[in-house]
This record gives structure tokens, sequence and C-alpha cells, in this order.
């Protein structure tokens, strides 16, 4: 009686542990699935299971966007003797040009066996919130004159902007804050820049730093650009402070009246100017996320999702 208690003791653990290692699952969302070329959009790959996951998503060949990492940020919960962790990549896709596209199973591979996510489409139109790129891969998308903040600088010589995709988003929905930096006059040493202040927010850098040249109201300005995610971690009003720069400029003193000799010796009458600058602040509504009908092992994550998972 005891061996055969013994054996049924030993199958059912094994079954247990079959059923923990196979309980894993990957799902991914993108948003917004409408988009216009230039605009980003939020991929997110979460991961879940009872056990402590090790390795991360594969993605498919994405040659109609250009991809940046967002971070990854992991959750682990012990409930009952039971281990589920919770892992959560975040990409962000910025369009290259116009079309019908679709991500293909993004792939994790996990003691052996392969999970895969369904695919997603997306529909990009020519109409985004900023023009698109000249068909040059290393030239990114500028804004307008009519962007906020350009127009009212357009005549001065350095100005920053600071501006976010979306004034409005649920709690951990992110928004992408983009920071420019515009100046047409000589930048005679390294800008000292420091980010706005973001309480409320966790965020994530979105390399690489850009450098473009755009015009703006036939102006030529050469423009250094920085995009941030930002995480709202409350529900309420939440302020983007305003973000600085301090940056020593090339000013000069034209004494001679002979425009050859005035650019001759241009140099020797040069002294630096040292412009302090600040954008305006930004105020983000951050609504709380439905309590009613919310499933007991809801994560926090937000958005549409598509689920799917394969044993090889």
């Amino acid at each position: 009686m005891k061996k055969i208690f013994l054996g049924l003791l030993s199958v059912f653990w094994l079954l247990a542990l079959a059923a923990q290692a196979a309980d894993i699952s990957i799902s991914a969302q993108a948003g917004p699935q409408q988009a216009g070329v230039g605009e980003n959009i939020t991929l997110r790959v979460i991961i879940e299971g009872q056990a402590n996951i090790n390795g991360s998503p594969a993605l498919p060949d994405l040659p109609d966007f250009q991809v940046y990492s967002g971070g990854r940020s992991s959750n682990f919960t012990f409930i009952n003797g039971q281990v589920s962790s919770s892992l959560q990549y975040t990409f962000i896709l910025v369009p290259k040009h116009t079309g019908t596209f679709t991500i293909g199973p993004i792939n994790l591979v996990y003691e052996n066996k392969t999970y895969s996510t369904a695919p997603i489409q997306i529909v990009v139109g020519g109409g985004g919130s900023r023009p698109a790129p000249a068909p040059s891969a290393n030239v990114p998308s500028a804004p307008s004159a009519s962007s906020p903040g350009v127009s009212r600088h357009n005549q001065d010589p350095v100005f920053i902007t600071t501006q976010t995709d979306r004034h409005e988003v649920y709690v951990n929905e992110p928004v992408i804050l983009t920071f420019r930096f515009y100046h047409r006059i000589p930048i005679l040493a390294q800008p000292q820049y420091q980010p706005p202040s973001i309480n409320g927010f966790w965020a994530e850098d979105l390399p690489p730093q850009r450098e473009f040249i755009t015009t703006v109201n036939g102006v030529e300005f050469q423009v250094t650009e920085i995009k941030t995610a930002l995480f709202p971690t409350t529900a309420g009003k939440l302020n983007i402070g305003p973000a600085t720069l301090a940056v020593q400029v090339e000013d000069f003193n034209r004494r001679s009246a002979d425009p050859f000799a005035d650019d001759f010796f241009r140099n020797f009458f040069s002294r630096g100017r040292q412009v302090a600058l600040k954008s305006e602040p930004i105020t983000i509504k951050v609504k709380p996320l439905p309590g009613k009908g919310r499933p007991a092992e809801f994560s926090g994550t937000v958005g549409q999702w598509a689920l799917s998972a394969r044993l090889d």
C-alpha cells in the first residue's frame, strides 16, 4: 500500500512539474494599429508563467520600420507556494512608408519549446502628425512650422521644444516625449542638457540620438533630437516639467565695413555668448484602469492583445 501511495505521489509530482513547465504564455500588443509615416507605434511583448523565465523574445524581420528598444520590466509573485513571473519588453516602431504591414510571430524559446504570438496588422497612412522624410534612411522626419513651440521661436537663432505624442493615456500606457534643440549659428561648446522632471512616470531612453537639418518658415536649422518613453504609474494630472539647455554660441562684433575683410578676420572678433534655454511644461491626463470586471490575474498592461502559444 505504501509503495502504491508513493508511486501515485510521484506521478502527481511529475504531472505538476510538467504542467508548471508548460504554463508559459507570450502575447503581443501594438498600438496604435493605424498610424502615419514617422509616427511612433508601441509594441509590447509580455511573457508570463509559473517559473523563473530566462530568455528574450525574438522579433521577426521588420524592414518597413525603424525599431528601437524601450527596455524591459519584470514582476514576480509568490502565492500559495507557487512562483509566477511576468516580463514585459517594450519596442518603438517607426514606419518608413505607407502600406499595410504585418508584424509576424514573435518567438520565445524556453526549455527547448517555442512559444509564439499571433501576427499583428499595422496600417500606415500618409497623414501622420509629422511629415515623412525624403527617401533617405538617414534623415528623420522633422516637425512642421505649425508644431507646438516651433512657430513661436522660428525667428530665434537657437531654441528648444518638448512635445508628446499624446496628452491623455491610461496608467502604464506609454507617452513618447520628444526633445529638440534647434540652432542656426555656430555652437562653441558642448550644450548642457537637463531633462524635464517626470514625477509619476518611469522612463526609458529611446536611442539613438538624432541629428538632422530642417527648414522652418524658410530658415534652415540644425536639429538634435532626443526621445524618451514615459510610463505613468498613477492616475491623475501629471506634469512633465520644463527641459533646460545651457549652450555657448558664437557672437560676432563686426567692426569692419568691408564685407571681405569682415569675413577674413571674423574669428578674431568672435566671442562666446552663454544662452539659457527652457521649454514649456506639459500636462498629461492619466486615466485609471477600469476596476469592474478586472480578472484576478490582471498584470496591469493595457491595449488590444493577440495571444497564441505553440509547443514544438
